[in-house]
């Protein structure tokens, strides 16, 4: 969390700490709950997850991560109270007076499922041993301000590869999922990455019938937005691999719980 003494201007920070949110978006702080100017002057507060690379020497406010596939990407925009009872940002007389952090999701999430078809038979065991997603801007930027959410402006650069996380095998750790499923509506899960939102992107595809290059990543439902789960499914068979995708409701699994910001 960044508190600063200038409303939407966070370059120079008063205080940062890391604290804990919980499922309702009150913070839980570790030990004393802010301090506030005497007189009644403001503070203003903004949350970020997770800590950003340049935590300890922000620039002029400006932030920046590496992603790395695993990691989301969060942004809380600005609270402000002061020290009187009522406009405390937290331990209020009055429970219901506390403000709460609403961290907004920055990256899309891709989950990779994969069905073999029902008439291969050549094969016992499919797998898919890797998925390295290409050219994905994997430098993440923003300057903090305390904007809303649909105000602020994240720089997404340096285009790299990037490889998705795949699941292991219960029954066998050293190796990925065995794909089983011939049914398209009940896939098998093999993995995900989060990434950031595009209108596509081209990945290379290795399983254990080869290995697919440049195949085009999408959904049927338009661009992968932020905030956003999407199934993408690998229909796989002795013939090929072809490549579905469909955008699931809003990205409900990562929102709440606990979560460091600083």
């Amino acid at each position: 969390m960044l508190c600063s003494h200038k409303e939407n201007d966070y370059t120079s920070i008063a205080w940062k700490r890391e604290v804990t949110v919980a499922t309702d978006g009150t913070v839980v702080y570790p030990d004393a709950t802010p301090l506030y100017p005497h007189y009644g002057a403001f503070v203003y507060l903004t949350g970020l997850h997770p800590i950003p690379a340049n935590a300890g020497r922000i620039v002029k406010g400006l932030v920046t991560w590496t992603l790395d596939g695993t990691t989301d990407l969060m942004y809380a925009p600005q609270l402000a109270g002061n020290r009187w009872d009522g406009f405390r940002i937290h331990g209020n007389t009055d429970p219901k007076l506390d403000k709460t952090l609403e961290f907004n999701h920055q990256l899309t999430q891709l989950r990779f499922c994969a069905v073999r078809k029902a008439n291969t038979v050549e094969s016992n065991e499919f797998r898919v041993t890797r998925i390295t997603l290409k050219a994905v801007p994997a430098k993440a930027s923003f300057t903090v301000a305390g904007v809303a959410e649909k105000d602020l402006a994240v720089d997404f650069t340096e285009p790299g590869d990037l490889a998705a996380v795949l699941y292991m095998d219960k029954a066998n750790p050293s190796k990925t999922v065995l794909v089983t499923s011939t049914d398209a509506d009940n896939p098998d899960a093999v993995g995900y990455v989060l990434l950031p939102a595009a209108a596509k992107y081209t990945a290379d595809i290795e399983t254990t019938l080869g290995t697919f290059l440049s195949r085009e990543v999408k959904s049927a439902d338009g661009p992968f937005t932020k905030g956003y789960a999407n199934q993408i499914t690998l229909h796989l068979s002795e013939d090929g691999l072809s490549i579905t995708g469909v955008q699931l409701e809003d990205w409900t699994d990562e929102d709440g719980g606990e979560v460091n910001v600083n």
